[in-house]
């Protein structure tokens, strides 16, 4: 792609592996079982989208600090 290209140019190696988009909903500190965690219903959750985050992931001793990179507006429905 031609942020890969871009990124070469900089000295930095392309991703080997092939990009997964991906929504972080939850972290946890010990690995969890998903079937003893309660179900969540995304029909139920009617909201509207109006912008959106890049966050970057910083992870310490204490956890994980999320910091917001840029913030994206979208244009509204007509």
């Amino acid at each position: 792609s031609g942020l890969d290209e871009a990124m070469a140019e900089l000295g930095w190696a392309g991703e080997k592996r092939p990009f997964t988009p991906h929504l972080t909903l939850a972290r946890f500190k010990r690995p969890q079982r998903l079937r003893e965690l309660p179900t969540l219903s995304l029909d139920l959750l009617d909201f509207v989208v109006d912008s959106f985050a890049l966050y970057r992931s910083r992870l310490g001793r204490k956890g994980s600090r999320y910091e917001v990179v840029e913030r994206f507006p979208l244009a509204s429905p007509s």
